[in-house]
This record gives structure tokens, C-alpha cells and sequence, in this order.
């Protein structure tokens, strides 16, 4: 106390914890999925045709154990990669939807027919995008099914639209 000090000393509490350095073959397994991940394109850049390389990517994230899995530094950059091909797969699956009902109308207005109508509706269902759809709706509504002149012999028949009215 030849200091000058005086008063009760603080209690001091020191938690220390302890870890095990990580061994230089999980580093290096890390290290490897990481370089694997930067080689990827970048997430906006990223097409369907870049599906495989992620997966296997993924693959190589996978098969490394948990100790190593802590060690890889870019698993966020895999995820977007991920999400963003997902996005990519709907938009491209919408597409596909999209043309099947198109293909489907043109055949019910070409056949006006109703099996032919039927299809086109259950197609037109499954399109997501409202303007498309409504767009569909509005055309299937205006084929005139001619099954019930069909049905009474064995005629060809051929609709044309006279863009007319019997008032006219």
C-alpha cells in the first residue's frame, strides 16, 4: 500500500476456452471446397447449364466431415448459387408451361372440338403468370365447340369467323 491505493480489489473472472487447432488435412479439405465454391460463375451470372457444377460442388461440401464443414469459409456463396439456379429452374419451368397451354389453345381453336377445349383449360390451369392466364381464358372463351353438329353425321365442317353479326 505504498501507493496510495486503497479499497476492496475487484474479483476478476477469466473464462478461457480451449480449442484444438485444426489439423492441417481439415484446413486443406476446407481450403479445396472453398476453392471449388470461388470457381463457380457468379451468382448473376449463373445459368441452367451451370446446374452440374453446382451440384457437384455440393457434393464435394457434403462429403467432407463436420469438423471440416466449419472450416469452409464460402458456404454462402453455394447457398445463393443454389437459390439462384432454383429461381432459374421455375422460370424455366413456367416457360414450358406457358408454351404447352399456347399449343393447347391453338389446337381447341383450330379443332372446336370440345375434348380439345378441355385440355386447353386443364393446361391453362396450371400457367402461374394472371395476365397469361386471363390472356388464355379470353381466347378459350370465344371457341365455339361444333361437337353436336359432328356428332350428327359424317360431315367435314370448317368454323370461319366472319367477324360479323346476324344484325349486319
Amino acid at each position: 500500500s505504498d501507493l496510495g491505493v486503497t479499497g476492496t480489489m475487484p474479483i476478476i473472472n477469466v473464462n478461457v476456452v480451449v480449442g484444438v487447432k485444426p489439423n492441417l488435412a481439415d484446413l486443406t479439405a476446407a481450403k479445396a471446397v472453398d476453392t471449388k465454391i470461388l470457381a463457380l460463375p457468379a451468382v448473376g451470372s449463373l445459368t441452367l447449364g451451370n446446374k452440374l457444377a453446382v451440384v457437384l460442388v455440393r457434393n464435394a461440401y457434403t462429403a467432407v466431415t463436420s469438423t471440416q464443414k466449419t472450416l469452409v469459409t464460402k458456404l454462402a456463396t453455394l447457398i445463393a448459387a443454389e437459390g439462384q439456379l432454383a429461381f432459374i429452374q421455375a422460370k424455366a419451368d413456367e416457360k414450358v408451361t406457358e408454351d404447352t397451354a399456347e399449343i393447347a389453345v391453338k389446337a381447341a381453336e383450330n379443332s372446336n372440338m370440345s375434348a380439345d377445349l378441355t385440355k386447353a383449360n386443364e393446361l391453362v390451369q396450371a400457367v402461374k403468370d394472371a395476365a397469361k392466364n386471363t390472356g388464355f381464358n379470353d381466347r378459350i372463351a370465344k371457341i365455339i365447340v361444333l361437337d353436336e353438329l359432328v356428332r350428327k353425321g359424317n360431315n367435314t365442317f370448317t368454323f370461319t369467323n366472319y367477324e360479323t353479326s346476324l344484325d349486319n
